[in-house]
């Protein structure tokens, strides 16, 4: 009995160490899609982004919402300069595997805090939600 109750808790507490080596390949390919969600920001590639969004996120957002949505933050905001990823979480459900990992980024014209929510799908992950807070969206 002892020894049963030695092993569970050793896989109790290794497991967390033995599952974070998928995460760091997902936050690592969560930052490449990031990267690339920024450069197509910069290019004007709206309609780009939302081709390439989960179909989570085409549910929530028309093409139309989302092109307008990121031409005004494009407009207002100018280049991104800078993204650092301030923070993440790992959501299991249901529905499937979620990253939520958000970032503090330079733009040309201010900085903003942006929230990306990815659906992770074996070595994919797609976008399913986008959020950005920035002063330069309001008052500009």
């Amino acid at each position: 009995m002892r020894r049963a109750l030695s092993l569970a808790f050793l896989v109790w507490v290794l497991s967390p160490l033995m599952t974070g080596c998928g995460t760091g390949q997902e936050l690592s390919k969560t930052d490449a899609a990031v990267k690339k969600f920024h450069d197509q920001l910069d290019a004007g590639s709206f309609a780009q982004i939302y081709a390439d969004s989960d179909d989570g996120m085409k549910k929530a957002a028309s093409e139309t919402k989302l092109t307008e949505l990121l031409a005004a933050v494009n407009r207002k905001l100018g280049h991104v300069r800078k993204a650092d990823r301030q923070g993440f979480f790992v959501n299991w459900n249901t529905s499937g595997k979620f990253i939520r990992a958000n970032y503090k980024t330079q733009f040309d014209a201010d900085t903003a805090d942006e929230q990306f929510v990815f659906r992770v799908n074996g070595d994919q992950v797609s976008l399913v939600g986008y959020h950005i807070n920035s002063d330069a969206l309001v008052l500009k």
